[in-house]
């Protein structure tokens, strides 16, 4: 392979920008008005450099996890119906050997994929997952997220901020109150116009605010200023939910970052919680359709080979159906999130395990 700069002419190399050289693979898969928005935003495009980063293998994650199922599948159902159709496999029971003993060698192969893929998917994609959304965030979105809107979170057990809407890249919000409670009791309210991160302090300041104060004998106390600094239990990056993140965090950074929305009250951890539980249902499954494609394709049938894998095609399109029914169910609260995710593969091993039993052998 080979390595080049490309420069365009008409265009300064005052800060050169650099690409991947698998970046190929990427755009090719997006589509050519992203290519020719990428050239026409690049002024030095290093093609050792994409190299680097690898951007194709990096975020492939074994592009996509349901393409690997469906082949796996598929390979083991084309395995064993090729024994099958040769009737070797009649010939391997009538020899005395038990059923287990010849399931055995399908299941060391599951064992093998399930340790990888779920230390893959755990601990290794998610970091690779990282270049993948930088490059997008600088290359293929026009429009990176850099406000929020009608923010509600819990700081801690007793106090709660809203505000209208938030601008990530000054470090501002508009209409903010925070509400502080004892015993549930409400014992202060803060109003301000305005809330603005001070990178100096490391505080924030509250601009145009108006201050309510409770006592217990319900009497109201009034304070106006112009500013005020103050400390909140959040920083400015909190403020911006980028929910497509959540996949290029490793499983203990997911379960921190779980736990404190958890406490704020965000009404999309469920969302996170289903990201967190798919990263062990995917190794699991392995073994799920192991069973399935031995248990479909160790008969002898008139359709041969081809029989065969057209139910793995089947049962590989049902199954993808309710993984992606049941995972919407979770990602909105209509059912626990690890109930949703384990529902379609606990299924499928019931019916894995029936088909089994039917099994000649």
């Amino acid at each position: 392979m080979t390595f080049a700069c490309i420069s365009f002419p008409g265009q300064t190399e005052s800060k050169p920008r650099y690409l991947d050289v698998k970046v190929g693979h990427y755009l090719l898969l997006r589509g050519k008005w992203q290519m020719e928005k990428i050239l026409s935003q690049t002024s030095n495009l290093c093609l050792k450099q994409i190299f680097k980063q690898d951007l194709s293998v990096k975020h492939m994650k074994f592009k996509n996890t349901k393409f690997t199922k469906n082949d796996y599948l598929n390979g083991v159902l084309f395995f064993n119906s090729k024994l099958a159709q040769n009737t070797e496999i009649i010939a391997i029971l009538n020899s005395g050997l038990p059923y287990t003993r010849f399931l055995k060698p399908y299941l060391l192969g599951s064992s093998v994929l399930f340790v990888v893929f779920l230390f893959l998917n755990t601990q290794i994609l998610p970091i690779c997952d990282k270049y993948r959304l930088k490059f997008e965030d600088d290359w293929i979105h026009d429009n990176v997220q850099t406000q929020n809107n009608n923010i509600f979170n819990m700081l801690d057990d007793n106090n709660i901020i809203h505000m209208e809407s938030f601008n990530y890249k000054d470090s501002v919000g508009f209409n903010f109150t925070l509400e502080a409670f004892r015993d549930g009791k409400l014992i202060e309210r803060t109003f301000a116009n305005r809330l603005i991160w001070n990178k100096e302090k490391n505080c924030w300041t509250f601009e145009g605010y108006v201050r309510r104060l409770f006592n217990p004998l319900q009497k109201e106390f009034l304070v106006k200023g112009l500013k005020m600094d103050t400390t909140l239990k959040i920083s400015p990056d909190e403020f911006i939910v980028k929910t497509n993140y959540v996949s290029s965090m490793t499983n203990p950074e997911l379960n921190e970052y779980i736990r404190k929305e958890t406490e704020k009250g965000n009404p999309k951890v469920g969302k996170y919680k289903v990201e967190l539980y798919k990263r062990t249902i995917v190794p699991v499954s392995f073994f799920v359709l192991t069973l399935l494609a031995v248990a479909v394709s160790s008969s002898k049938s008139r359709g041969g080979t081809g029989f065969h894998l057209g139910i793995g095609i089947i049962v590989t399109f049902v199954y993808l159906l309710l993984i992606q029914i049941f995972n919407t169910m979770g990602n909105t609260g209509v059912m626990v999130p690890w109930v949703a995710v384990w529902i379609p593969t606990i299924v499928f091993f019931f019916v894995a395990l029936f088909l089994l039993k039917r099994a000649p052998k």
